[in-house]
């Protein structure tokens, strides 16, 4: 839809000069012509808890549904921990020795933990209608203002209707079907899982339970056996390393290639589901397994779904919830509510969040009212500035239904899943992908939605802590690259060069001193922030171990998912990912390590260990320049292994805010050389690199070279706007996107309110509003022929704020509630 808003002009600021008219509008709904054919074509929906995937058939509708606990397996402890005080002087001498390659091999082989669980499916509702082969005027829609899809069509001269919507305020799904003809609906109600279930049919009702795996491992039985690692795997292999006959099971993963052992042991989460006929003018039935509905001319089903998830160090069954008790509570609150009032709850809850942001960009060629599908192809930023927009509005959505308060936060998938052994598990990858979920959270104005990561971090930071103790004999708590609902933070059973990195936590406290500085809340600093931090400070400062310089340094170390070559003593070139003290490590621990010394300044907590943080970042190893100008990824120069997607040694540009231009010109000209060696004369491309590289460029003020990964990050995506290539979705780049975007329009990192840092040329118009600044300021702005035209700035905390545009710059102080507005000069307008 095309949704008339106030103009920015009459909102806010009365500027003179505004592309945007009255009638101007955000560019928010997804277009179909024709049902979804798979699940990456249909419609996401969701509630941070139940997420949907609507395929808006005729003859049948296909609505996946997950819940965002559903994990095979159960809470262990893990009583085998690697002991790295005795592995560790035997790593860091093959490091000392330069026999990486070894090192990578023996760090899989000694100090990894067992791989984490996978996310799960809950099962798919079918509705399977009679007589509606032959349909026309059909259109499927996703309203992101509304969090709503619609599908429409005629058959047999019968207009029907279906709105679907899942409600966080009462926690249920809606589905509503009209048709414009009484007693026209005739269909039934069914469910399938991947899952064995038991359905019950009753009065108006059906009943569908089951029972999640308690092993689905993203393993083969041929790897794990290959590297000895049976062992972390009792209930499918026995004390001889023997299969046990009973661990038969299999299950394909997403690519349809690799069979993984799936084993029903009675140990894994509970689930259910509910359907409810909530209201109907026909005749329902029960039968075996479904229900069936008669010559109804509307329909309103409510569906309740619920976990016997109790908690990250619970027994799920044991200690499990009562899965049916939670449905009928949830559906008994239900019981006297209309349609209407359902619908208006939702809405308003969903507009709460997502219309506090506006962005519009122009729609010269007017093909806001194309399909998705037709906008996509062929995609230029050029020809369709406002689909960049409707992209932008799409990452906000998507985090706003994957994670809201009290709730899990956004995996791999955010909330969506169809396979029993998803890509990469489906879980929390901790070095990037859970942390570029969270990029746009302050930025965009969705500060509650941060919450359920900082209740992550509460949790796993009291499993890091048992890691931290049992596994290296350190204070303080540590997460590696992977986790999921069960907190597990020991390193995976993978390749050591990619799972032993100590960092994930240490990056993922940048999430909480951000949210401080976005919201100036003490408290939150206080209870929530602090406690988190300094423990990781606690275990790093452990962590790092003196070179031969007197430098500190990470004494065994990765580059995330990357590789080096190196000559080695017999004068052969090999591969390997392990080595000290690499461009990450470092960024990560300065970067906590100053801001856990900020924080204990602010709250005026913790002197001496303050001082000695001090004293240890002044001496952690330097950034390194290499022979070519380039910001070195490793601690030493070694031979370039082609990256497949590596980004991490760009850190200290962004996320971080440890080099800006002005400040540090040669080591942000180092990492710009970096930048434009690895992306060579192709640029371009999709996936969360290329929205780390959107925000990279912003950051260089670069805004041109942003534009082709723009492009592909909108343009390379699957027909329902999800990130990824072939059948694999990762969430991250739709989120990181969205962050993305905001660098290009407004950046504060480096103490000012940039205004139009990087702006395109291809965006010579535009306007938006509701933007977040840190210092808890709201920015707006409106642009015409590539410049600023007008500013307004909201403070919502007392204190001044420097305004940067271009090289004019203007000190303004400020009082909460206080609006300045601000024309081109930067000079007030009143």
């Amino acid at each position: 839809m095309i949704r008339k808003i106030i103009s920015f002009v009459s909102l806010s600021l009365g500027f003179a000069t505004v592309f945007f008219t009255s009638a101007a509008a955000d560019d928010v709904e997804m277009r179909y012509a024709k049902p979804a054919s798979g699940w990456l074509e249909a419609l996401p929906l969701g509630n941070g808890r139940i997420g949907a995937m609507v395929f808006g058939g005729v003859a049948e509708e296909r609505i996946i549904l997950n819940e965002a606990t559903l994990y095979s397996g159960e809470y262990s402890i893990y009583d085998s921990l690697p002991d790295m005080t005795r592995h560790l002087d035997i790593l860091s001498g093959m490091v000392e020795n330069g026999d990486y390659a070894d090192a990578d091999e023996y760090a899989t082989r000694h100090v990894t933990g067992p791989a984490v669980p996978c996310y799960q499916p809950l099962g798919d509702i079918l509705l399977r209608f009679r007589g509606h082969d032959d349909a026309s005027d059909y259109a499927r829609r996703l309203d992101l203002s509304s969090a709503v899809a619609t599908v429409r069509y005629r058959a047999a001269g019968v207009a029907y209707t279906r709105e679907v919507f899942v409600s966080h305020p009462d926690n249920a799904l809606i589905i509503r079907l009209k048709a414009s003809r009484g007693h026209s609906l005739n269909f039934s109600i069914s469910m399938t899982s991947a899952h064995p279930v038991t359905a019950t049919a009753g009065e108006g009702e059906l009943a569908v339970a089951g029972q999640l795996p308690g092993v689905a491992l993203r393993r083969t039985f041929d790897w794990v056996e290959e590297w000895g690692q049976e062992w972390k795997y009792p209930e499918v292999w026995d004390a001889d390393g023997k299969r046990r006959p009973e661990a038969t099971g299999f299950a394909p993963n997403a690519n349809g290639k690799e069979r993984y052992p799936v084993l029903y042991n009675g140990k894994g989460i509970k689930f259910e589901t509910n359907i409810r006929v909530h209201r109907c003018d026909g005749v329902v039935t029960a039968g075996d397994g479904e229900l069936t509905v008669r010559d109804a001319g509307e329909v309103v089903l409510a569906v309740a779904v619920a976990s016997s998830f109790n908690g990250y160090d619970r027994d799920p069954v044991a200690e499990g919830l009562d899965v049916a008790a939670l449905n009928k509570t949830t559906l008994a609150r239900l019981a006297n509510r209309s349609f209407a009032g359902l619908r208006a709850s939702h809405v308003a809850d969903h507009r709460t969040l997502f219309s506090r942001v506006s962005l519009q960009l122009p729609d010269a060629q007017k093909k806001a009212g194309l399909t998705t599908e037709d906008r996509k192809a062929d995609y230029s930023l050029a020809s369709d500035p406002s689909f960049a927009a409707l992209h932008f509005q799409f990452g906000r959505y998507l985090l706003i239904a994957s994670s809201r308060e009290g709730g899990q936060p956004a995996n791999l998938q955010g909330l969506w899943n169809v396979d029993v052994i998803p890509s990469w598990a489906s879980a929390y990858t901790t070095n990037i992908n859970m942390q570029m979920n969270y990029w746009a959270a302050e930025s965009t104005n969705l500060s509650e939605c941060h919450e359920p990561l900082f209740s992550f971090l509460r949790e796993v930071s009291v499993t890091g802590g048992r890691v931290a103790r049992e596994m290296y004999g350190l204070p303080g708590w540590v997460l590696h690259h992977n986790t999921s609902i069960w907190r597990s933070a020991w390193p995976v059973d993978w390749y050591g060069a990619v799972s032993f990195w100590p960092a994930g936590g240490g990056w993922l406290c940048q999430h909480l001193w951000k949210h401080y500085l976005y919201t100036k809340d003490l408290r939150f600093l206080r209870e929530t922030a602090y406690p988190v931090m300094k423990g990781a400070a606690e275990f790093y400062s452990g962590w790092l171990r003196e070179d031969e310089n007197g430098y500190l340094v990470t004494p065994v170390s990765v580059s995330p998912e990357n590789a080096f070559i190196y000559i080695d003593e017999h004068g052969q070139r090999r591969s390997a990912g392990i080595s000290r003290a690499s461009t990450l490590d470092m960024a990560v621990i300065r970067e906590l390590f100053q801001n856990t010394v900020d924080a204990q300044a602010l709250l005026g907590v913790d002197s001496d260990f303050s001082r000695t943080l001090a004293a240890r970042l002044a001496r952690l190893y330097p950034y390194q320049i290499g022979q070519r100008g380039q910001f070195l990824e490793y601690y030493k120069e070694f031979i370039e292994s082609p990256p497949r997607h590596n980004t991490s040694p760009y850190y200290p540009l962004y996320p971080g805010d440890q080099f800006t231009p002005a400040k540090n010109p040669e080591l942000t000209q180092a990492v710009r050389t970096l930048i434009l060696s690895r992306t060579g004369s192709r640029p371009g491309g999709g996936g969360w690199p290329a929205a780390w590289y959107v925000a990279l460029f912003a950051r260089l003020g670069d805004g041109e070279r942003a534009v082709p990964y723009v492009e592909g990050l909108v343009g390379r995506t699957h027909p329902n706007l999800f990130s990824g290539g072939g059948q694999v979705f990762q969430i991250d780049a739709n989120l990181g996107y969205t962050a993305a975007i905001v660098e290009l329009l407004l950046q504060s990192h480096s103490g000012e309110i940039n205004l139009l840092p990087a702006l395109p040329g291809v965006w010579p118009e535009g306007n938006v509003r509701g933007l977040r600044a840190e210092g808890n300021f709201e920015v707006n702005m409106t642009w015409r022929d590539g410049r600023l035209t007008a500013a307004d700035i909201k403070c919502n905390t007392s204190g001044p704020a420097k305004v940067r545009y271009g090289k004019l710059t203007a000190d303004v102080e400020m009082k909460a509630g206080e609006t300045v507005r601000l024309n081109a000069a930067l000079r007030r307008i009143k």
